[in-house]
């Protein structure tokens, strides 16, 4: 206010003028404010206190331009610091973006060389099966070939034999009937002749309407004249001393002591199965123990005898056998084939569904093991993976008949028996039935083997029993993309709820499911021969069972008293070896030609090859020679 009292306007804006001047000269710019109005004072000589006010308003606004310069400067300053940072950013970004770029490239690379590797895998993979198959048809056609000059061979033999056959029948029937009566027929008198009345009765019989024993009065015939002089003459010969030896080894007393036990393999229903191994030869086996208190206390007597005796009558290498059955104080024991390869529920859930090939090899197999069970009218009825066994070269067979039964010809049996899943419409209603339950069970295997779980109940399925009978009865049932044409067809047949239309029943029974497209790669006379090629081949290092630990131990039966008609029935069971096994244990283990011995001329004829280490006849008593002496021809035994 004073400012403006003293100095008019035009003075005012000539004195700012001035001293703005005077304030940018180059001396006074950065003196200190006080400095400043002092001298600008005495320029225009003024003593006022308003020009103060002027000088400090002057001084204000040249500052803050400067500042604002500087601030102008330092936003340009940090703008250019921004860019060169981001400059810099966009260097590291484009060296980071080379770097991608190179290793992308080198990635490619690599992608394009395993690519390369795996394309050079796959052709030597292809090359290797092809060259297998080359090796396998090339050992085909040997074998067809071979087969061809047997079959030629035979049929000459047989031409051969039918000649002479007919020759001799015919001189025969002639000396029968008082023909020829020359000494050269004489020379060719048979041993025995057969009155012509018979052999007239059997061209009527052949003639007519054929009765089931034609041969019968020719065969008794026969028979009766082979009682007389050729036995008597077999009784005084060396064979009969050599097959009454075989005869008292075979039936040498068995015990616990026989044998060699090894680890629990799993357990069952009555006892636990264990490896065990013959003391005498080294053979493996898996020996099945039956506790005698528990069998008494389930009722399961029948049951375990039916069993033992039905594998006594079985001899096929797709049905695990009976080499052994004897008794110790706590159980009945059951020696059987050792199957090393696990059963196929274990490899089912452990390596999941099997490839067709594989599932084709299998069920082919267990066809064989159905049809001699059937041929020896037995009906399994309780098929199903768990009781399908593997071998150490990857062969299938069929063990544990506690449920199967023995059927004679054309006759039914009837019974609610199995496993829940696996059990034929005709078992679930319990109507009677045959050998059809059987098929049916062969079908629910191809199908779990293929897709990975049972047809009527997925695997860890919480489902009632009846509502897994009633999708049976229903027949429900899915296939997914795992099955061709083929494997859909086989298993429909299979699984035909009407027994009479089932595959393996209609037509010529197992020869007409073997004639059926999904066998087409199946060659029947090597498979039934044993020497087809197994798809998969069990590694000899690995367990396929459970760990000791894992398997349950049997607790105490308690309240069980053991009778005399006990022992009756252990008895019946304990019958020793068997012979058919026994024989092929000793012939497979290398021992026939150590205890192949007889007497001759009243001395011990042993074999020729001497042999370092102590001899197995040594270790029998019946075949050591400090106490062998030839036999008593007056002897009754």
């Amino acid at each position: 206010d004073n400012y403006e009292k003293l100095a008019p306007e035009e003075q005012r804006l000539n004195l700012a003028q001035k001293i703005y001047q005077q304030c940018l000269c180059d001396e006074y710019l950065f003196v200190p404010s006080l400095s400043v109005c002092r001298f600008c004072c005495n320029q225009v000589k003024r003593e006022t206190f308003g020009y103060f006010y002027l000088l400090a308003w002057v001084v204000t606004h040249v500052r803050t331009e400067q500042t604002d310069r500087f601030h102008v400067r330092t936003e340009q300053t940090d703008r250019y610091h921004v860019r060169t940072e981001q400059t810099d950013r966009y260097h590291v970004r484009s060296e980071q973006t080379d770097r991608y770029h190179v290793r992308s490239e080198q990635t490619d690379r690599y992608h394009v060389r395993s690519e390369q590797t795996d394309r050079y895998h796959v052709r030597t993979e292809q090359t290797d099966r092809y060259h297998v198959r080359t090796e396998q048809t090339d050992r085909y056609h040997v074998r067809t070939e071979q087969t061809d000059r047997y079959h030629v061979r035979t049929e000459q033999v047989r031409t051969e034999q039918t000649s002479d056959c007919s020759h001799i029948v015919k001189n025969f029937c002639q000396v029968a009937i008082g023909g020829e009566t020359t000494k050269k027929a004489e020379s060719r008198l048979p041993d025995h002749l057969i009155d012509r009345e018979k052999v007239n009765e059997v061209e009527d019989k052949l003639l007519g309407e054929s009765p089931r024993y034609i041969y019968s009065e020719i065969a008794s015939t026969v028979r009766d004249y082979l009682s007389g002089e050729p036995f008597s003459s077999y009784l005084e010969s060396k064979y009969f001393t050599r097959q009454l030896q075989w005869k008292q080894l075979e039936k040498k007393p068995i015990g616990k002591h026989t044998f060699r036990h090894y680890r629990v393999l799993g357990k069952g229903g009555f006892g636990e199965v264990c490896a065990t191994q013959s003391r005498a030869s080294g053979k493996m086996y898996a020996e099945k123990k039956l506790n005698k208190k528990r069998i008494k206390k389930k009722k399961g007597e029948m049951m375990a005898l039916n069993e033992k005796e039905l594998l006594e009558k079985v001899n096929s290498i797709f049905v695990v056998s009976l080499a052994y059955a004897y008794e110790t104080k706590e159980n009945l024991c059951m020696v059987l084939t050792l199957m090393n390869g696990g059963d196929l529920k274990f490899h089912i859930h452990s390596m999941g569904a099997f490839t067709e090939d594989r599932a084709r090899f299998y069920t082919a197999e267990i066809l064989c093991g159905i049809q001699h069970l059937h041929q020896c009218n037995i009906v399994y009825r309780d098929l199903k993976p768990e009781n399908i066994l593997l071998d150490d070269a990857g062969h299938v067979r069929i063990s544990d008949l506690g449920l199967a039964i023995h059927v004679p010809d054309r006759q039914v049996v009837k019974g609610r028996v199995g496993t829940v899943g696996y059990m034929a419409p005709e078992v679930i209603k319990n109507e009677r039935y045959s050998y059809s339950v059987d098929w049916w069970g062969l079908g629910c295997i191809i199908f779990e083997m293929i897709e990975g779980q049972a047809p009527f109940r997925s695997r860890k399925e919480r489902v009632k029993r009846e509502e897994v009978e009633k999708r049976i009865l229903d027949g429900k049932y899915t296939f997914s993309d795992k099955f061709s044409d083929d494997s859909k067809d086989i298993v429909r047949q299979f699984l035909e709820l009407t027994p009479a239309t089932r595959l393996g029943v209609k037509g010529d029974k197992w020869t007409t499911a073997k004639q059926h497209k999904f066998f087409d790669k199946i060659d029947w006379i090597f498979l039934e021969a044993g020497s087809a090629t197994p798809e998969f081949v069990p590694d000899p290092h690995a367990v396929y069972a459970k760990d000791v630990l894992d398997i349950e131990q049997f607790s105490t039966v308690k309240g069980i008293v053991l009778d005399e008609a006990d022992e009756e029935f252990y008895r019946k069971f304990a019958t020793g070896s068997v012979a058919i096994p026994w024989q092929d244990e000793i012939i497979e283990v290398g021992v026939f030609k150590e205890i192949n011995v007889y007497y001759e001329n009243d001395e011990l004829v042993s074999p020729k090859e001497e042999n370092s280490k102590k001899s197995l006849l040594d270790k029998i008593p019946l075949f050591r020679k400090k106490k062998t002496t030839p036999p008593n021809s007056n002897s009754e035994s």
